[in-house]
């Protein structure tokens, strides 16, 4: 069964979590900014999204009838790709890594700057609703 999820992208220094809705620590691994990764605001034009694969509202979640959130931030890339993604924040471990499985299937128009495709970081709340 497909969560319900409201998916949309911020610049990844926004804060994202709705208030009432407690976010654990840091779940991944620093993202490796080696690459000169640009922050949105930098350029141009953002990366634009291209295919969102909705994630996959994990089965005991849903059968505990648990609603929750996952922040995922991520690097899309010079060719529209999705690198490094990562849960930040999240309700459940359970929904942190349904949400980072879905994003890291997505495919961008990569950002531009200086006319030229560069990478980005990107953040995006994901919400598992029930009723939605």
């Amino acid at each position: 069964m497909l969560a319900s999820a409201m998916l949309f992208l911020l610049p990844a220094g926004c804060a994202t979590a709705p208030a009432g809705n407690p976010a654990v620590a840091e779940l991944g691994p620093p993202l490796d900014l080696a690459a000169n990764a640009y922050e949105p605001n930098r350029l141009d034009r953002q990366p634009r999204p291209r295919m969102q694969t909705r994630p996959i509202y994990p089965f005991e979640m849903r059968r505990a009838g648990t609603a929750g959130q996952a922040v995922v931030e991520f690097i899309v890339d010079r060719a529209g790709n999705v690198q490094q993604a990562r849960a930040v924040a999240a309700t459940n471990e359970e929904f942190a890594r349904a949400a980072v499985q879905s994003v890291a299937e997505w495919k961008f128009s990569p950002g531009m700057k200086d006319g030229r495709p560069v990478d980005t970081i990107m953040r995006t709340p994901i919400t598992f609703g029930l009723g939605q």
